[in-house]
């Protein structure tokens, strides 16, 4: 007999919204690579997950915020993270992709890899519209603020590598 389940992880509507939230932590100015902004949204969608995560020792810090959401952790067994991760990847892209056209992101930079906000009023009203109804709570938005904008993500100590979620090893550093 098959069941039928939802995982908001695995909608690309979801990750929209969640991206919308993350990009709420931008500067006009930063250009997060799209590997980095994933990796984000993943622990987004799986924020008890952020406890694997070979963290520097300043942002130690972050283990606890991981603890307190392992009630959120599903009934389900859960793949592991690299193949939960790489399986989000479709979802992600085409939500990239959907808020690009949507004027949110920059489509020139999301080609060459980055994320990069649109400098758009409008953007902003649907952005405080969007917070307005999060249900989150600011220390997950804050220990994945230093995520994205404490760690580089390429080579052996970069966000690709601490979290095992990407190869790093062929990276050009």
């Amino acid at each position: 007999m098959t069941g039928i389940s939802y995982e908001p992880a695995l909608d690309a509507y979801h990750a929209a919204y969640r991206m919308i939230v993350l990009s709420s932590m931008l500067d006009q100015d930063d250009d997060i690579p799209v590997s980095s902004f994933r990796i984000a949204d993943f622990y987004m969608a799986f924020p008890f997950l952020m406890k694997d995560i070979r963290l520097k020792k300043d942002h130690s810090w972050i283990r606890s915020i991981s603890k307190k959401y392992d009630i959120e952790r599903p009934y389900a067994n859960l793949p592991d993270s690299p193949l939960l991760f790489d399986t989000m990847k479709i979802f992600q892209f085409a939500a990239l992709q959907t808020l690009a056209m949507k004027q949110v992101f920059e489509i020139d930079a999301l080609e060459k890899g980055y994320v990069r906000l649109v400098d758009s009023e409008a953007s902003r009203d649907e952005f405080h519209t969007i917070l307005s109804r999060w249900n989150g709570s600011s220390d997950l938005l804050h220990a994945i603020d230093a995520l994205i904008h404490g760690y580089d993500v390429l080579g052996s100590d970069g966000l690709k590598a601490r979290t095992g979620l990407m190869e790093y090893r062929y990276d050009a550093v």
